[in-house]
Protein backbone atom coordinates (compact mmCIF):
# COMPACT_ATOMS: atom_id res chain seq x y z
CA UNK A 1 0.00 0.00 0.00
CA UNK A 2 1.30 3.31 -0.87
CA UNK A 3 1.30 6.21 1.54
CA UNK A 4 -0.13 8.98 0.35
CA UNK A 5 1.71 11.96 0.15
CA UNK A 6 0.97 15.15 2.49
CA UNK A 7 1.80 18.16 1.55
CA UNK A 8 1.50 20.92 3.91
CA UNK A 9 -0.72 24.08 3.92
CA UNK A 10 1.09 26.99 2.27
CA UNK A 11 1.13 29.78 5.37
CA UNK A 12 -0.52 33.08 4.39
CA UNK A 13 2.75 34.89 4.40
CA UNK A 14 5.29 31.82 3.84
CA UNK A 15 8.08 34.62 3.92
CA UNK A 16 6.95 37.18 6.01
CA UNK A 17 5.14 37.36 9.30
CA UNK A 18 4.21 40.73 8.86
CA UNK A 19 3.04 41.63 5.30
CA UNK A 20 3.65 45.31 4.23
CA UNK A 21 0.34 45.23 2.23
CA UNK A 22 -2.78 44.26 3.87
CA UNK A 23 -5.79 44.46 1.95
CA UNK A 24 -9.71 44.50 4.30
CA UNK A 25 -12.22 42.39 4.49
CA UNK A 26 -14.86 45.35 4.43
CA UNK A 27 -18.15 42.82 5.15
CA UNK A 28 -19.21 44.55 8.44
CA UNK A 29 -18.16 48.19 7.74
CA UNK A 30 -20.76 47.95 4.59
CA UNK A 31 -23.18 46.52 6.39
CA UNK A 32 -23.24 49.45 8.65
CA UNK A 33 -23.11 51.58 5.23
CA UNK A 34 -25.73 50.18 4.00
CA UNK A 35 -28.31 49.84 6.93
CA UNK A 36 -27.98 53.64 6.97
CA UNK A 37 -29.52 53.19 3.27
CA UNK A 38 -26.32 53.73 0.95
CA UNK A 39 -24.39 51.22 -1.04
CA UNK A 40 -21.03 50.88 -0.50
CA UNK A 41 -20.11 50.16 -3.99
CA UNK A 42 -22.43 52.49 -6.57
CA UNK A 43 -22.29 55.48 -3.37
CA UNK A 44 -26.45 56.03 -4.31
CA UNK A 45 -28.93 55.54 -1.85
CA UNK A 46 -30.52 52.15 -1.67
CA UNK A 47 -33.79 52.10 -3.85
CA UNK A 48 -32.71 55.39 -5.93
CA UNK A 49 -30.58 57.21 -8.51
CA UNK A 50 -29.45 59.64 -5.64
CA UNK A 51 -26.11 60.02 -4.78
CA UNK A 52 -24.17 60.14 -1.86
CA UNK A 53 -22.05 63.55 -2.07
CA UNK A 54 -18.55 63.19 -3.00
CA UNK A 55 -16.18 66.21 -0.91
CA UNK A 56 -12.76 66.94 -0.99
CA UNK A 57 -11.71 66.80 2.99
CA UNK A 58 -8.92 68.68 2.58
CA UNK A 59 -11.04 71.30 1.50
CA UNK A 60 -12.33 73.79 4.17
CA UNK A 61 -15.60 72.88 3.40
CA UNK A 62 -14.51 69.07 3.67
CA UNK A 63 -12.97 70.05 6.76
CA UNK A 64 -15.76 71.54 8.35
CA UNK A 65 -18.02 68.91 7.37
CA UNK A 66 -15.69 66.21 9.27
CA UNK A 67 -15.51 68.72 12.48
CA UNK A 68 -19.17 68.89 12.63
CA UNK A 69 -19.97 65.77 12.38
CA UNK A 70 -17.41 64.74 15.10
CA UNK A 71 -18.20 67.00 17.53
CA UNK A 72 -21.97 65.91 17.26
CA UNK A 73 -21.99 61.57 17.41
CA UNK A 74 -26.05 62.24 17.98
CA UNK A 75 -26.82 63.61 14.63
CA UNK A 76 -24.00 62.32 12.45
CA UNK A 77 -22.10 59.16 12.07
CA UNK A 78 -18.86 58.74 10.81
CA UNK A 79 -17.45 55.82 9.18
CA UNK A 80 -13.93 54.84 7.71
CA UNK A 81 -13.89 51.86 4.69
CA UNK A 82 -10.14 50.87 4.51
CA UNK A 83 -8.86 49.79 0.95
CA UNK A 84 -5.49 49.12 2.13
CA UNK A 85 -3.10 49.00 5.31
CA UNK A 86 0.26 49.93 4.30
CA UNK A 87 3.78 49.03 6.47
CA UNK A 88 6.46 51.61 6.15
CA UNK A 89 9.51 52.43 8.21
CA UNK A 90 9.29 55.59 9.59
CA UNK A 91 11.83 57.99 8.77
CA UNK A 92 15.34 58.42 10.86
CA UNK A 93 15.17 61.00 13.79
CA UNK A 94 17.71 62.21 16.11
CA UNK A 95 16.45 61.23 19.59
CA UNK A 96 19.67 62.11 21.45
CA UNK A 97 21.49 65.07 21.62
CA UNK A 98 25.09 65.54 20.18
CA UNK A 99 27.76 64.28 22.33
CA UNK A 100 31.74 65.26 22.03
CA UNK A 101 34.65 63.20 22.76
CA UNK A 102 37.55 65.56 23.44
CA UNK A 103 39.85 62.66 25.12
CA UNK A 104 42.08 60.87 23.08
CA UNK A 105 40.61 57.41 23.34
CA UNK A 106 37.28 55.99 22.34
CA UNK A 107 34.34 57.37 24.71
CA UNK A 108 31.32 55.14 25.93
CA UNK A 109 28.07 57.01 26.96
CA UNK A 110 25.69 55.71 28.99
CA UNK A 111 21.96 57.12 27.18
CA UNK A 112 18.25 56.87 27.60
CA UNK A 113 16.66 57.91 24.56
CA UNK A 114 12.78 58.73 23.73
CA UNK A 115 10.93 59.05 21.14
CA UNK A 116 7.26 59.92 19.99
CA UNK A 117 5.05 58.90 16.82
CA UNK A 118 1.67 60.26 16.54
CA UNK A 119 -0.75 60.03 14.29
CA UNK A 120 -1.39 62.09 11.47
CA UNK A 121 -4.26 62.52 8.08
CA UNK A 122 -3.93 64.19 4.43
CA UNK A 123 -6.93 65.87 6.01
CA UNK A 124 -6.73 68.57 9.07
CA UNK A 125 -8.21 67.19 12.38
CA UNK A 126 -8.58 69.61 14.98
CA UNK A 127 -7.37 68.31 18.42
CA UNK A 128 -11.03 69.23 19.90
CA UNK A 129 -11.94 66.09 17.49
CA UNK A 130 -8.91 64.88 17.59
CA UNK A 131 -9.49 61.25 19.97
CA UNK A 132 -13.34 61.06 18.32
CA UNK A 133 -11.58 60.68 14.87
CA UNK A 134 -8.85 58.18 15.79
CA UNK A 135 -11.37 56.19 17.71
CA UNK A 136 -13.69 55.59 14.46
CA UNK A 137 -10.52 54.86 13.04
CA UNK A 138 -9.97 52.40 15.73
CA UNK A 139 -13.50 51.03 15.00
CA UNK A 140 -12.73 50.50 12.00
CA UNK A 141 -9.51 49.36 11.73
CA UNK A 142 -10.75 46.40 14.32
CA UNK A 143 -13.66 45.55 11.88
CA UNK A 144 -11.95 45.62 9.17
CA UNK A 145 -8.16 44.55 9.37
CA UNK A 146 -8.42 42.80 12.95
CA UNK A 147 -5.68 45.50 14.55
CA UNK A 148 -5.95 48.00 16.51
CA UNK A 149 -5.05 51.90 15.75
CA UNK A 150 -2.42 53.46 18.26
CA UNK A 151 -2.84 57.09 18.23
CA UNK A 152 0.71 58.28 20.00
CA UNK A 153 3.44 55.78 20.86
CA UNK A 154 6.10 56.42 23.25
CA UNK A 155 9.16 54.73 23.18
CA UNK A 156 11.88 55.04 26.46
CA UNK A 157 15.37 53.03 25.84
CA UNK A 158 18.81 52.89 27.45
CA UNK A 159 21.85 52.49 24.69
CA UNK A 160 25.74 52.87 25.21
CA UNK A 161 26.97 54.99 22.36
CA UNK A 162 30.83 54.74 21.32
CA UNK A 163 31.98 58.08 20.18
CA UNK A 164 35.61 57.76 19.04
CA UNK A 165 38.41 60.52 20.16
CA UNK A 166 37.72 64.58 18.18
CA UNK A 167 34.00 62.96 17.26
CA UNK A 168 30.59 63.58 17.72
CA UNK A 169 27.99 61.33 18.23
CA UNK A 170 24.16 60.56 18.55
CA UNK A 171 21.06 58.41 18.47
CA UNK A 172 18.76 58.03 15.69
CA UNK A 173 15.39 55.96 15.54
CA UNK A 174 13.05 55.04 12.49
CA UNK A 175 9.62 54.09 13.80
CA UNK A 176 7.37 51.50 11.95
CA UNK A 177 4.22 53.14 10.55
CA UNK A 178 1.12 51.88 9.16
CA UNK A 179 -0.50 54.00 6.57
CA UNK A 180 -4.37 53.39 5.88
CA UNK A 181 -6.30 54.60 2.94
CA UNK A 182 -9.81 54.90 2.14
CA UNK A 183 -13.00 56.49 2.51
CA UNK A 184 -14.00 58.64 5.02
CA UNK A 185 -17.67 58.10 5.15
CA UNK A 186 -20.09 60.57 7.28
CA UNK A 187 -24.44 60.55 7.61
CA UNK A 188 -26.13 63.03 8.80
CA UNK A 189 -29.40 61.60 10.08
CA UNK A 190 -32.41 63.53 11.83
CA UNK A 191 -34.84 61.94 14.49
CA UNK A 192 -32.99 58.59 13.06
CA UNK A 193 -33.58 59.38 9.30
CA UNK A 194 -30.72 59.75 7.56
CA UNK A 195 -30.81 62.51 5.35
CA UNK A 196 -27.38 63.57 4.19
CA UNK A 197 -24.21 61.26 3.35
CA UNK A 198 -21.08 62.72 2.42
CA UNK A 199 -17.76 60.80 1.66
CA UNK A 200 -14.12 61.14 0.87
CA UNK A 201 -10.91 59.81 0.37
CA UNK A 202 -7.93 59.95 2.33
CA UNK A 203 -5.03 58.47 3.94
CA UNK A 204 -4.03 58.14 7.59
CA UNK A 205 -0.59 57.30 9.25
CA UNK A 206 0.26 56.19 12.70
CA UNK A 207 2.49 53.39 14.58
CA UNK A 208 1.73 50.03 13.74
CA UNK A 209 0.35 47.52 15.73
CA UNK A 210 0.65 44.27 13.72
CA UNK A 211 3.42 43.13 16.73
CA UNK A 212 6.28 43.43 14.24
CA UNK A 213 9.33 45.57 16.00
CA UNK A 214 8.43 49.16 16.72
CA UNK A 215 11.23 50.23 14.96
CA UNK A 216 15.00 50.54 15.14
CA UNK A 217 17.79 52.53 15.90
CA UNK A 218 21.02 53.72 14.60
CA UNK A 219 24.47 54.85 16.16
CA UNK A 220 25.85 57.69 14.03
CA UNK A 221 29.19 59.91 14.05
CA UNK A 222 31.20 62.27 12.33
CA UNK A 223 35.03 63.70 13.07
CA UNK A 224 34.16 67.23 14.88
CA UNK A 225 34.84 70.73 12.98
CA UNK A 226 37.53 72.53 13.95
CA UNK A 227 35.02 75.13 14.96
CA UNK A 228 33.46 72.84 17.31
CA UNK A 229 36.93 71.03 18.62
CA UNK A 230 37.54 74.81 19.72
CA UNK A 231 34.18 75.21 21.11
CA UNK A 232 34.40 71.73 23.03
CA UNK A 233 37.85 71.21 23.77
CA UNK A 234 39.14 74.09 23.74
CA UNK A 235 41.71 73.98 20.86
CA UNK A 236 43.78 75.77 18.95
CA UNK A 237 42.57 76.93 16.29
CA UNK A 238 44.44 75.21 12.65
CA UNK A 239 45.75 78.62 10.42
CA UNK A 240 44.79 76.60 7.07
CA UNK A 241 41.99 74.58 8.06
CA UNK A 242 38.30 75.47 6.32
CA UNK A 243 35.03 73.97 8.31
CA UNK A 244 33.42 71.67 6.53
CA UNK A 245 30.11 72.52 5.41
CA UNK A 246 27.35 72.07 7.95
CA UNK A 247 24.06 72.69 8.30
CA UNK A 248 22.45 75.28 10.83
CA UNK A 249 21.69 75.34 14.85
CA UNK A 250 18.43 73.22 15.36
CA UNK A 251 19.01 71.07 12.81
CA UNK A 252 19.98 67.54 12.26
CA UNK A 253 23.78 67.44 12.21
CA UNK A 254 25.50 67.12 9.09
CA UNK A 255 25.64 63.22 8.14
CA UNK A 256 28.13 61.29 5.87
CA UNK A 257 25.86 59.32 3.24
CA UNK A 258 28.37 56.63 2.81
CA UNK A 259 28.23 55.88 6.93
CA UNK A 260 27.15 51.85 6.78
CA UNK A 261 26.95 51.45 10.87
CA UNK A 262 24.24 48.87 11.83
CA UNK A 263 20.44 49.35 12.65
CA UNK A 264 20.37 47.73 16.06
CA UNK A 265 16.23 46.39 16.20
CA UNK A 266 14.93 48.65 19.75
CA UNK A 267 11.76 46.22 19.93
Amino acid sequence: MTTPLIIPPTPAFPANRWPDRRTPDNTRIDQQIRELGYDPDTKKKIGSEFLATSIDLSSAAGEKVLRDALSDPTNYVVLVRGSELTYTPGPFEAVTDLHFNCTPDQADYDLTWNHTVGSTATFAVSAAVGASFYGVVNASLTASFGLSWQQTDSVSRGHTLPVASKHVGWLERSAALHILTGEIWIFYALFGDVRLAFYGNGGITGPATDGRPKGAMVSKDRAMTQTEKNQWCGAVPAPFEADPLTLPGGLLPFLDPADTTPVVDDS
